[in-house]
């Protein structure tokens, strides 16, 4: 079976000049319901493919694109249309826990800048809900913000916070208006944060990507 996502990189033009950015792009019609994360036979979804597949051609591209849909029609990914208004949210939330190993993966690999593009809003809305009870869950874990970390737990609790909140974006702008317009004028900013998180980073040792429990 063809990979669910295929990796191209592409060149945006910034204010600070060229920056080079990593887009993945559904090569299949894919539909998650609540559990799908969790099944075996549901490994056309499992994000470790995408992450390989950028670290190898990453090179120097700080910015990773995952889109929702194709251009053409051929491929697309968001919440199934039979999953109710509660539910959804339930599986943004494990949409949001599945996907952060390979956040964490791409952001020690230079990414700067994580996006989500052309979302349907009620996919948007989940991952947006999924993202707040994740957050919420994180700050418990990292109360001593602005010391050092007691442990690798902690660390990484901190990490992934602050890749919630500063680096992993869901939007349901189309992915042309996002590159011509918005994402140029967020880079340069962006680019900025690098030193805090370059320090989250150096207090997690590595680890292998895999779905969080």
């Amino acid at each position: 079976m063809a990979p669910p996502f295929d990796v191209a990189e592409v060149t945006l033009d910034t204010a600070r000049g060229e920056r080079r950015a990593l887009v993945a792009t559904p090569t299949r019609h894919l539909r998650i319901k609540p559990g799908d994360l969790k099944r075996d036979d549901r490994v056309d979804f499992r994000p470790d493919p995408v992450a390989t597949r950028a670290q190898e051609a990453r090179g120097d591209a700080k910015l990773m694109i995952f889109r929702g849909k194709d251009d053409v029609g051929q491929g697309s990914w968001a919440i199934d249309g039979t999953v109710d208004e509660g539910q959804a949210a339930a599986v943004g939330e494990e949409l949001v826990r599945w996907h952060l190993p390979t956040w964490r993966t791409l952001a020690a690999d230079g990414i700067v800048l994580l996006v989500h593009l052309d979302l349907d809003e009620r996919t948007r809305l989940a991952l947006e809900a999924g993202k707040r009870i994740v957050s919420r869950e994180l700050r418990l874990k990292s109360r001593t913000e602005g010391t050092l970390a007691n442990d690798v737990e902690e660390a990484r609790a901190r990490l992934d916070l602050w890749l919630l909140q500063h680096l992993v974006f869901f939007f349901g702008l189309s992915y042309e208006r996002a590159v011509t317009s918005t994402l140029p004028d967020m880079m340069p900013m962006l680019e900025q944060r690098q030193g805090s998180l370059g320090r989250l980073l150096a207090e997690l040792p590595p680890t292998p990507v895999e779905p969080d429990d």
